[in-house]
């Protein structure tokens, strides 16, 4: 009996111990397969940079009417293919067509007037010239009345009359005069009345013209809420074109991924709106800056940095060139994208991916 408790005792021992063996074993493997993996990743990205936090964006052009009115008509359908000038939507158009016919017969007032203020300066130069020959008459008469005058042949009473018919002469040509300068005047007021009624004629056509509502861009109509008959005021936001020329993908990449990324370094991406297929990009731009918080966004962007361990790291947005992409398959603006960058040219012949980065050389002013 007793040698049985020994004997039990040292298989137990004996198991502990292998057990402990093997668990120390089972550590070391553990701990040291996760620093073999940590030391592939930190070697793998000098080579290939993968990111999930990336996706696909254009530009949305948003439009609002300038004028107010309610909306007449909606020519385009939900996710509708538009060209650029294709017309959208219109607002009625009554009450700035009556304002521009209103404006236009203020402007045809305003050019008679300004043919009749022509026609008088006409008139008063003419009364003008009139004058100056009567002046001239008088003065010739009065040189010879006073040579008669000197030579006693007429009397004092003939001569002050003969003066008196100059000085009226005279008196009636400063007058004449003075009608010419203010039909002048009434003239170039009414060529100014005639100029501020052409640019209320132009204000009133460039209102009218906005109550119809032309495609910036081609691209796709957005889903909108707003129906006929509606009151638009001005700036209200109508409908979006999400942009078909500008679509390109944005990835966010640590800072620690930027080092030696240049414009140019070939790209492979995955969109998660259609599975397991590769297409293939080029980095666009980098960002220079990033902002440090979302307090008052302008125009350096925010990303929300992201959580590594202990420290959070800053992302700065990569900016991805799709090349012929948008004309191979439709993209959706938002969808996420898989990004496997390439950082290095032995890798990108081996994929046959074109190496061709742009190095940017700092321009120097003056030069």
């Amino acid at each position: 009996m007793v040698l049985r408790c020994q004997v039990r005792r040292q298989v137990e021992t004996t198991i502990g111990l292998l057990v402990s063996w093997l668990l120390n074993r089972v550590s070391l493997l553990v701990f040291a397969g996760a620093i073999l993996i940590g030391v592939l990743y930190e070697v793998s990205r000098s080579f290939v940079v993968y990111t999930g936090e990336a996706y696909v964006t254009t530009d949305v052009v948003i439009l609002a009417p300038q004028v107010a009115g309610f909306l007449a008509e909606i020519k385009v359908r939900r996710d509708q293919g538009v060209q650029k000038g294709d017309l959208l939507f219109t607002l009625d158009p009554t009450l700035y067509q009556l304002t521009l016919d209103a404006k236009t017969a203020a402007l045809r007032e305003a050019q008679a007037n300004k043919k009749r203020a022509v026609s008088a300066v006409a008139e008063a130069w003419a009364e003008v010239t009139s004058a100056q020959a009567d002046v001239a008459t008088e003065q010739e008469n009065t040189v010879r009345f006073r040579k008669i005058f000197e030579q006693g042949d007429i009397s004092t009473a003939a001569m002050d009359a003969q003066t008196d018919k100059l000085s009226t002469a005279k008196a009636d040509l400063n007058e004449m005069r003075a009608g010419w300068r203010l039909a002048q005047d009434e003239e170039q007021v009414a060529t100014e009345k005639i100029e501020a009624a052409k640019r209320e004629v132009a204000i009133a056509q460039y209102r009218l013209n906005q109550t119809k509502i032309h495609a910036p861009t081609s691209g796709r109509i957005a889903p909108y809420n707003v129906g006929v008959g509606d009151y638009l005021a001005i700036g209200d936001e109508v409908l979006a074109v999400i942009d078909d020329t500008a679509w390109q993908v944005v990835a966010n990449l640590w800072e620690s991924d930027l080092n030696q990324l240049e414009p140019g370094a070939p790209v492979l991406f995955t969109l998660s709106t259609e599975g397991w297929t590769f297409h293939q990009g080029s980095v666009d731009s980098l960002s220079p800056a990033v902002a440090l918080t979302d307090e008052k966004p302008g125009v350096i962007p925010y990303v929300d940095p992201d959580t590594n361990w202990i420290r959070l790291p800053k992302r700065f947005p990569v900016r991805i060139d799709v090349g012929d992409l948008p004309d191979r398959r439709r993209l959706f603006m938002n969808s996420d994208v898989d990004l496997f960058l390439i950082r290095s040219s032995g890798l990108a012949r081996l994929l046959g991916l074109p190496w061709e980065p742009v190095h940017e050389e700092t321009v120097e002013n003056g030069e």
